[in-house]
């Protein structure tokens, strides 16, 4: 088949769950180029691909999509993010270089919310630090904490929130969110915050589910988790922008917070973050998203929006219309 378009691959968990999306692109007549370098792509890097290919199509992940990209061949039209932040595309270059994005909201959510009650009870009952003392040959046994009971916090009740409060109710929590652009929740037995402080106040355990914007940087610095209950735990699963990594890595240290999960940071992979090492805070590696499920209905949903633009018919996952 005479191949109409070509598409760089640099997702690289895009089509690795299932490959039906691989065989859709390839059907439907696209070159796939892969990302060689086996890594998330800086802009440089990306553009000297899709000028040197003439790229038509972007599978991204977590790539830096800037300005050099976007801007590198006329024949790009569009860029396929392969989940559901787009944070990391340069949405002026985009429209100024007349470039489609897109994204695949909701996909992932259930993964990541799984990721959060995962990381809440890991906390809670030193699971990481009695698997390494038993391994040890150390036969420690210590008092843990149970979720019912406490007070969960969310920060952000969208997708993922939500999945987040069915879950921690089923263990008995009582759930607080604060969302400035939530009026109301789906669940009475969950109780909407009028601020920040307030949650934070309140809450045992807060989780954020924000996108990286202006509004949310550093949202979780020094005075805020001054703000958080004596010993209580915050769990990362959105954005590492939204935390100041080393007041959070002190509060631990020091014993000012009993704990936190940590799937995201600043920068990734964090080799100088001063989250790693800390007793106390168990670190992930952007893992959220990463589930059988989540990733079959990404990458297909994923590969459907690029194939939908590029033919030009219509798509109802477009973020810069």
């Amino acid at each position: 088949m005479e191949r109409m378009f070509r598409v760089l691959v640099a997702s690289g968990s895009f089509g690795k769950a299932d490959p039906e999306p691989v065989r859709m692109l390839e059907k439907a007549g696209c070159e796939l180029v892969p990302n060689e370098l086996g890594r998330p792509l800086k802009d440089r890097e990306m553009a000297a691909i899709v000028a040197e290919k003439g790229i038509h199509g972007i599978i991204a992940g977590l790539d830096e999509v800037g300005p050099l990209t976007l801007g590198a061949s006329d024949t790009l039209k569009a860029v396929s993010r392969h989940g559901t932040g787009v944070d990391n595309i340069d949405f002026d270059a985009a429209r100024r270089h007349g470039v489609v994005v897109t994204n695949t909201p909701s996909t992932n959510a259930s993964g990541v919310a799984d990721l959060v009650l995962g990381l809440i009870l890991a906390l809670f009952r030193r699971l990481i630090e009695v698997h390494r003392h038993v391994q040890e040959g150390r036969w420690e046994r210590p008092t843990g904490l149970e979720l019912g009971g406490k007070v969960l916090g969310i920060v952000g009740y969208g997708r993922v929130g939500r999945l987040v409060a069915k879950r921690a109710l089923a263990f008995d929590a009582r759930v607080l969110a604060y969302d400035p652009y939530v009026r109301e929740t789906d669940d009475e037995r969950i109780t909407l915050c009028r601020s920040l402080d307030e949650l934070l106040a309140q809450s045992d355990v807060v989780t954020l589910h924000l996108p990286n914007t202006p509004e949310t940087v550093g949202l979780i610095d020094a005075a805020a988790i001054a703000r958080m209950k004596p010993g209580g735990f915050l769990i990362n699963t959105a954005r590492g922008e939204l935390v100041d990594e080393r007041a959070l890595a002190e509060a631990v240290r020091s014993g000012r917070l009993g704990g936190a999960g940590v799937d995201v940071y600043r920068q990734e992979p964090p080799a100088d973050s001063p989250l790693i090492g800390v007793p106390g805070i168990i670190t992930t590696s952007h893992i959220g998203a990463l589930t059988d499920r989540s990733l079959k209905e990404t990458s297909l949903i994923c590969a459907q929006n690029l194939l939908a633009v590029l033919n030009g018919e219509p798509c109802s996952y477009i973020v810069n219309k």
